[in-house]
């Protein structure tokens, strides 16, 4: 005998099939902000170290009249923690904004939390967290390599003056943040490419020219009989119409990311102990399938002779057939509920089509009359023109306001816009991805144009007397951009199978396209390589135009 467990849970958290379905793609976008803040920060260190540099004399002398190593390392990070909190104080003023602007790609079903975008302490507490650790990790190297100096050399003054120093850790950086962005967005190609093959998908009907809105006689004190006739005169009044090609509706609206199953018994079908016996529930007017161009295989379609009480029918998809009688045709056996004693007799086959969303799985389907449904309920009624579906809004209003001004059209939409509220989460996904890819490129080409901008001003005796030695323009424009492509290099090179192995993590989150997807990797790496060849321009342009008796002057 098979057991069988109920959990339960607070309301107030909402649907769980929600939360399951946010949960993957909130830490995927914490790991993004994570290495957005890392880039951030490494340009912080790398504008730190700089400005330390400049400061040389300066420690030098405190350290000259008595100062200690650790005094003044410090006050170096007091100096980080007021930029830290500074940024953290930005940041908590503007993620009100941030998090509406996110809650706008949110997918149906998220508004079951009751969000709310005001910062509360737990932020606030984080946020305090993240800027003493940023300020300790990103703000301890500098003071560091600060207070590490020779102290007669420093006095005088003569650090750098040919060579223009040990750049290492500045170009560490600076090949990280290439690292970091390569990543971001390689991910923003990898969702970007998903969104666009969902897009794609063929739900197996139309909706290019459909309309589909709900209405419940039920809330009117309509009783069973009573709606079944009102919703089927709705349906006549609506083809009645110029505007109006076809109508129909159904209990169930399809790519609403919801779904009615019931367990039903098959004649001549042996089920196993354990076996899903539960294909998608739908019940639907005559009109339903013709409205949605969803052809009929095998059989006939319903009639409007299938009444209630008539002989009971039903209509099943392709995947029914398959599974429940492969090999043969389904036309005149019969399935019932679990929880009623009408057998069904099928009368028709449909082919397969998407019930929940456009990126699930194609379940079994049964389909019954909605005038011998077991359990009727408002509906679903489609409005299909031969022109654009925006024409069928009013008509659609104004026929259900001739029959009964009290019952309201409520959750009209087209069935465009239906199929795409499916796609909430992939769409949260890609925006969100693609704009930290870009923030993140930007970020990484400002912390290039900053190293090498900083490296030409160190070296600028160094170019001159290259230039005065005969160097030419072209080769010391080469100089430059070299470490450009160096640091590039080894970025990619470390980002390449990183990407492989986190994509792993997120292919969960893609559809028709595979986390080592060569096409977006190669169009990531197309699109940084191009921004860090601009962040060079600048500095090699200048490099090479140093005039070298300028250079060279003694100050």
């Amino acid at each position: 005998m098979s057991r069988h467990r109920i959990l339960v849970e607070p309301g107030g958290q909402g649907r769980r099939r929600t939360r399951e379905a946010l949960e993957s793609p909130l830490r995927l976008l914490m790991v993004m902000v994570a290495l957005l803040l890392l880039i951030a920060c490494g340009n912080v260190a790398n504008l730190l170290m700089a400005r330390a540099a400049g400061r040389t004399k300066e420690i030098a002398v405190r350290f000259a009249i008595g100062a200690t190593r650790a005094r003044v390392v410090r006050q170096l990070l007091a100096e980080c923690a007021l930029i830290s909190a500074a940024a953290a104080a930005l940041g908590l003023l503007a993620a009100g904004w941030a998090a509406d602007l996110i809650l706008r790609f949110a997918p149906d079903g998220a508004e079951s939390f009751n969000f709310t975008t005001g910062p509360d302490w737990r932020i606030v507490a984080f946020a305090a967290v993240a800027a003493a650790g940023t300020t300790f990790l990103f703000g301890l190297l500098p003071a560091l390599r600060t207070t590490q100096l020779h102290l007669a050399l420093a006095l005088k003054d003569q650090a750098g003056s040919i060579a223009g120093g040990n750049d290492g850790w500045r170009r560490a950086l600076a090949s990280s943040q290439i690292f970091f962005s390569l990543l971001l967005l390689i991910g923003a190609a990898l969702f970007t490419r998903s969104l666009m093959e969902l897009r794609n998908i063929d739900p197996g009907f139309e909706t290019e020219h459909t309309l589909v809105f709900a209405i419940d006689p039920m809330q009117g004190g309509y009783d069973d009989d009573a709606t079944r006739l009102w919703l089927a005169r709705l349906e006549e009044e609506l083809e009645a119409r110029p505007e109006v090609v076809s109508a129909g509706f159904s209990t169930m609206r399809m790519l609403d990311d919801d779904t009615w199953s019931n367990s039903v018994k098959v004649e001549g079908y042996e089920s196993a102990p354990e076996e899903d016996m539960n294909p998608n529930y739908n019940a639907v007017s005559p009109g339903y399938f013709r409205t949605l161009e969803i052809p009929l295989l095998e059989g006939r379609t319903f009639t409007e002779a299938d009444a209630n009480g008539a002989a009971p029918v039903g209509i099943v998809n392709e995947s029914f057939v398959e599974h429940f009688f492969p090999g043969e045709s389904p036309l005149g056996r019969h399935f019932s509920f679990y929880m009623g004693p009408e057998e069904f007799e099928i009368v028709g086959v449909v082919p397969d089509t998407r019930y929940e969303g456009v990126k699930e799985d194609i379940p079994e389907q049964v389909f019954v009359p909605f005038a011998q449904a077991p359990w009727p309920t408002g509906a679903h009624v489609y409005v299909r023109t031969d022109r654009r579906p925006e024409i069928a809004v009013p008509v659609a209003r104004a026929v259900s306001r001739e029959l009964d001004a009290s019952l309201p059209v409520v959750d009209l939409r087209l069935m465009e816009d239906q199929k795409n509220t499916t796609l909430g989460t992939e769409r949260m996904l890609a925006f969100l991805a693609t704009a930290f890819g870009i923030l993140a490129t930007l970020l990484a080409a400002v912390g290039l144009y900053g190293l090498l901008a900083y490296s030409v001003a160190r070296r600028r005796r160094e170019i001159g007397l290259r230039i005065a030695l005969g160097a030419q323009r072209g080769d010391v424009s080469w100089l430059v951009l070299k470490e450009v492509v160096l640091l590039f290099a080894i970025g990619t090179g470390a980002a390449i199978p990183a990407a492989l192995v986190l994509g792993r993590w997120t292919e969960s989150q893609l559809y028709g396209v595979r986390s080592n997807d060569p096409v977006s990797m190669a169009g990531a790496v197309a699109i940084l390589s191009v921004v860090a060849l601009a962040a060079g321009y600048l500095p090699a342009r200048r490099a090479a135009r140093i005039q070298p008796m300028e250079a060279l002057r003694l100050e």
